[in-house]
């Protein structure tokens, strides 16, 4: 008997899963993952933060004095972890939060946002056509293909230098139709770890403006480069200037809520019943016809974090530490490549959690065969799956498949 799912064409594996299911089948001892985005601390773990913790059990212990609500969040999520993400991501001197122009939803994770504001766009607003960088993170180009878009790249690494590539940047935004969404990374860009500076920056959102174009920030490693504060640059000049925007935030790396499935879409427009309307259409047309109501565990550790000034300077110290480590390894790895003749100096000047090494395919795959080394075929390292017993052997290792 023939199925009727024999119609259905064969999926594309996600290839960071992919990646992650070959490293755990590897059965080398010296076997290394600088595949998947996680955090890892020197020890390869990968904890939920202390300050998170300590508000785990404050909430078994409302749960069991009959305290908590066990029902249904409403559709648009938690109300105080919703009022805390403008102030997280915007600051509180934010001109459109002053003037009430912002609405939050909570979503599952920073993809849930990325894909609530990709309907939105798309299905409810008729947006067409959308520019992402070239290269960005994989999973947009599955986003913004469901969601409906026209998707088109932008230039943004050169090749040759391993940098960015600003004024092709520029020259690409020009042409670009009025009316298109453009999609930023607003710090510790995934794949490459390449940012612009301010100044730059300051720049690229002159000439959105100009060409009316609808910003797009992908906003999940706040915190991880430089700050909390100087990791959303981008996004509050985008404020200052007026703009109307789209923000989609992520809690997996900076509060180590890989699980609760923590994130924000936050919409900026310059009309209050038109910006109530759009969200009241992605609560119905989209959030109820999919999983109807989010998670409240991972928003109420959030919110009750973030609203406590005590508790969010244990929080930013927590994350400090692991900004701390990545600097750390960064430096560590940049230094390891040197001593052995590798250009590294790419790498020292990019941020966050990733770093576009420049390795080919060919040789990735090298590293992956001799060496039990995992990284993506474009080159890309989660550097937080180094550590002091790995890094000599994953440079070695570079070393020899370089020759």
């Amino acid at each position: 008997m023939v199925s009727f799912l024999s119609t259905l064409q064969e999926a594309t594996p996600d290839p960071f899963f992919v990646l992650n299911d070959l490293y755990s089948k590897d059965p080398k001892k010296e076997k290394v993952n600088l595949g998947i985005g996680i955090y890892r601390t020197e020890e390869g773990k990968t904890p939920l933060m202390s300050v998170f913790l300590d508000e785990l059990v404050a909430f078994i212990e409302r749960a069991r004095a009959g305290e908590i609500n066990a029902g249904y969040l409403g559709i648009e999520g938690l109300a105080s972890f919703r009022a805390e993400v403008p102030r997280l991501v915007l600051s509180d001197e934010s001109r459109a939060l002053k003037e009430g122009r912002v609405q939050v939803i909570q979503s599952l994770g920073g993809t849930g946002g990325m894909f609530l504001g990709a309907k939105l766009l798309a299905q409810e607003l008729s947006f067409k056509q959308v520019f992402v960088s070239d290269p960005t993170w994989s999973n947009h180009m599955n986003i913004f293909d469901r969601a409906g878009f026209q998707i088109s790249t932008y230039p943004y690494r050169d090749i040759e230098t391993n940098e960015l590539a600003f004024d092709r940047m520029l020259s690409a935004i020009k042409e670009m139709p009025r009316g298109s969404v453009i999609l930023f990374h607003p710090s510790c860009h995934n794949p490459t770890g390449i940012d612009p500076t301010e100044a730059q920056w300051a720049e690229i959102l002159d000439l959105v403006h100009k060409q009316e174009l609808f910003p797009f920030f992908d906003c999940a490693y706040q915190g991880l480069g430089e700050g909390v504060e100087e990791d959303v640059f981008p996004i509050r000049a985008a404020d200052s200037m007026g703009l109307e925007f789209l923000v989609a935030v992520s809690f997996s790396k900076n509060l180590s809520l890989y699980q609760q499935r923590l994130g924000a879409l936050m919409v900026v427009g310059n009309e209050k019943d038109a910006l109530h309307n759009g969200v009241e259409v992605v609560k119905a047309r989209v959030i109820r016809a999919s999983y109807s109501n989010p998670p409240a565990l991972g928003a109420t550790g959030a919110a009750a974090i973030m609203s406590d000034e005590k508790k969010k300077q244990a929080w930013l110290l927590e994350l400090k530490e692991i900004r701390d480590r990545l600097k750390e390894v960064r430096g560590k790895f940049v230094g390891a490549l040197s001593k052995r003749g590798l250009a590294s100096e790419h790498i020292a000047k990019q941020k966050g959690m990733f770093s576009y090494t420049g390795l080919s395919k060919t040789q990735v795959l090298e590293l992956r065969d001799k060496y039990s080394i995992y990284m993506t075929t474009d080159g890309r390292a989660n550097l937080a799956g180094l550590n002091n017993s790995n890094i000599d052997y994953v440079a070695d290792a570079i070393f020899d498949c370089s020759k």
